[in-house]
Order: C-alpha cells, then sequence, then structure tokens
C-alpha cells in the first residue's frame, strides 16, 4: 500500500496529526454502503440519482475525438 511505503515520511511531516487507519478500511463494504444509505432519505424519483462519473466512457472520447477531427 501507498500509505506503508510513505508512513515514515507522512508521520515525520504531519507530527502528531498522521493518523493511519488498519489496512483494508480504504476497500468498502457492502454493509457499509447499506447503512449508509439507510440514514439518508431516499430519492423519490429514480431519475434524480444519477452517477458522477469521473472520467468518459471510451466510447464517449472515440466519438468527441471522430467528431473533432
Amino acid at each position: 500500500m501507498d500509505v506503508d511505503l510513505h508512513r515514515e515520511t507522512l508521520t515525520h511531516e504531519l507530527g502528531e496529526h498522521a493518523i493511519f487507519g488498519a489496512t483494508g478500511d480504504n476497500r468498502t463494504k457492502p454493509s457499509e454502503v447499506l447503512r449508509i444509505a439507510s440514514q439518508k432519505e431516499a430519492a423519490t424519483n429514480v431519475d434524480a440519482v444519477v452517477p458522477r462519473y469521473l472520467q468518459l466512457a471510451e466510447a464517449e472520447k472515440n466519438i468527441k475525438k471522430e467528431s473533432s477531427s
């Protein structure tokens, strides 16, 4: 893990503010998703649920590339 690789540097730079979670804490578990979802108000309209993509899909990139040529 990157944290393990840089733990010493992080501890040196951040001092007492360096707090490390247990290995594997960064992996989302289905039970945790369910717990968080149960605390939120349910969407009344299915169209209100919109995914947040970090980048365009490959097909979309290709279409944009072709249309700009």
